[in-house]
């Protein structure tokens, strides 16, 4: 009797383990949750690829015709380069570009590879504090190579502002048109001495960098306020620039500005409120800080938008934003955070770089992770509406 009620006992609990449990004749599926699928173009940023690149700040990196990554810095009062052949993974081979010294500060560096190969890299002179109300001016130079980074020019003076920092001239960009024109923009205060107003100033080289224009052109002006850190990329028949704004009483926002290449600002300069510019985020609230906006297109056509944000953080704790666009005139949204960072730290002077193979590189200077300049790459995806 004992031995029948312990195999019908056996028998019951078989019955219910494999109810529970499935067989090997009927799997048991596990149901998931509902995956929430994120439509249109966005970037999904893969932090187990988050590396330091180096000690420094205000970092920009570019993806020469060789597929080799380089990396254009500051660090201490100098300008430095580095190198990456494996999609930057490791960096080596740092050098030394432009030297700062007791009286100047050399910083904002960025890079282009021009048409010929050549890659020529601009910077910003500062005079040091000190040195203020001297003969000392801030300036923009540049230094070039024309055998990928093997040998580099001695810097050259390319523009020439005021001797104190209410009168200078800051981060200069670059961007060569399909012609061969070479353009140079940065933020200048020069030409307004008695305000607190800046503008965005562009010269034109002919000769890929040897030879400059000797007046500047005013491409942005927005009367009563500054336009500042420009980016320039060419998007088919346009140039696209984009600036951080303050006009019209906002504290910064980011604004990209649409110019024909037929017309290459010869229509006069843009104004606050002139047609050619247009607002990335207009439901932006005027009192939000997102300032350092960097701009470039993904190999699929779309644009995207970095900036450092405010938004619910303490000032100096700002983070790195990035933001897609479908074209300039509609709004960017699918707004992602490369860095993830506590509001006790920030990531800062940022920009992006998009490879050949369709990946972004993020770049920031953050204390986050131990202070440095720090990567991340993203993956671009499209889920089609």
């Amino acid at each position: 009797m004992m031995i029948g009620w312990l195999l019908a006992g056996f028998l019951i609990l078989s019955m219910i383990f494999n109810t529970a449990c499935g067989t090997e004749d009927e799997p048991v599926v596990e149901e998931k949750p509902n995956e929430v699928v994120v439509e249109g173009t966005h970037i999904i940023w893969d932090s187990s690829s988050l590396r330091k690149i180096t000690d420094g700040n205000y970092a920009r990196i570019r993806e020469l015709d060789n597929q080799q990554l380089i990396a254009v810095y500051s660090r201490s009062n100098h300008i430095y380069i580095k190198y990456s052949d494996d999609q930057g993974s490791t960096w080596e081979n740092e050098q030394l570009l432009a030297e700062g010294d007791a009286n100047y500060i050399m910083t904002n560096a960025e890079a282009i590879q021009l048409a010929n190969k050549s890659i020529v890299v601009g910077l910003n002179r500062r005079v040091k504090d000190e040195r203020w109300g001297s003969d000392y001016t801030y300036g923009i130079m540049i230094v070039s190579s024309d055998d990928y980074g093997q040998t580099w020019s001695e810097p050259q003076l390319i523009y020439n502002a005021g001797n104190s920092g209410d009168i200078g001239c800051w981060e200069p960009a670059f961007l060569q048109l399909p012609d061969g024109e070479l353009q140079c923009y940065f933020a200048n205060e020069y030409p307004y001495p008695n305000t607190n107003e800046q503008e965005i100033s562009l010269l034109r080289s002919f000769d890929n960098g040897e030879s400059w224009t000797a007046e500047i052109e005013t491409a942005t002006f927005a009367q009563g306020a500054r336009d500042g850190m420009p980016v320039p990329i060419l998007d088919g028949d346009n140039i696209l620039l984009a600036i951080e704004d303050n006009s019209n009483n906002h504290v910064l926002q980011p604004t990209i500005i649409k110019e024909p290449v037929s017309s290459n600002w010869k229509n006069g300069l843009v104004g606050s409120n002139d047609s050619r510019r247009f607002h990335a985020v207009p439901d932006f609230s005027r009192t939000r800080y997102a300032g350092a906006p960097y701009l470039a297109k993904l190999n699929s056509g779309e644009l995207i938008l970095s900036f450092q944000d405010r938004n619910e953080r303490e000032k100096n704790f700002e983070t790195m934003k990035v933001l897609v666009g479908e074209s300039v005139i509609e709004p960017f949204d699918h707004e992602s955070e490369p860095f993830a960072i506590s509001k006790s730290n920030s990531a800062k002077w940022n920009s992006l770089c998009v490879l050949s193979s369709g990946e972004v590189i993020a770049v920031t200077s953050t204390n986050a992770y131990g202070k440095g300049i720090y990567m991340v790459i993203g993956e671009v995806v499209n889920n089609s509406k």
